[in-house]
């Protein structure tokens, strides 16, 4: 196994395998660019590079879709990447909806990165505008909750987030959460009356 690709992926168009080289799992995503084959590497344990992230995020949906598989299909969840990864995965959900983004923004909910649980509600709140959905209200709710988005009893950046993803999803079930939420603290209330009146 430690040999099984070491020469490498054979690539088509924009194609992606998984190696296996020395134990490790790397993701090798490939793209054609004026006739060039371009292979990059993607490690999730480690931090990417900036252009690791750029290249990562500019990857068509497809090809996301098949990294995320093959390391979910080698039991590496989105808690096993490093925390810009996880972030990633995120901000590649904001766009459109691929397959693998129901698992990565639930799982993003419950990060331990304020960050990426801040991103996943904002992408909440983009993918389902108006649609007053009580499913995904419930969720917000589970993540107002979170004792991790409080500092010295005073609410993170992520509490507005919440209650900006639940003016965007609307419904009056919506609304009234976020009014409670706003309760907690005076820049809440603030920020509740400036965008919900």
């Amino acid at each position: 196994m430690k040999n099984s690709y070491h020469s490498g992926c054979l690539m088509t168009g924009l194609m992606l395998m998984i190696c296996v080289w020395t134990g490790d799992y790397l993701a090798h995503g490939s793209e054609f660019r004026r006739g060039e084959l371009v292979t990059k590497v993607f490690d999730h344990r480690q931090e990417p590079s900036r252009e690791d992230w750029r290249y990562f995020l500019r990857l068509d949906s497809p090809t996301q879709d098949r990294i995320w598989r093959s390391f979910s299909d080698r039991h590496i969840q989105l808690k096993d990447w490093s925390w810009a990864w996880r972030l990633g995965w995120v901000r590649a959900c904001n766009t459109n909806r691929r397959d693998f983004c129901d698992t990565v923004l639930r799982e993003a909910l419950t990060d331990r990165a304020l960050v990426v649980r801040a991103e996943a509600v904002s992408a909440y709140g983009r993918i389902f505008e108006n649609t007053e959905r009580a499913d995904v209200v419930h969720l917000m709710a589970q993540v107002a909750k979170d004792k991790r988005n409080l500092r010295h009893q005073k609410p993170l950046f992520i509490q507005k987030r919440i209650i900006f993803a639940l003016h965007s999803i609307g419904g009056r079930k919506a609304e009234v959460l976020a009014k409670e939420i706003s309760n907690a603290d005076h820049s809440l209330k603030s920020y509740y009356a400036k965008i919900f009146r």
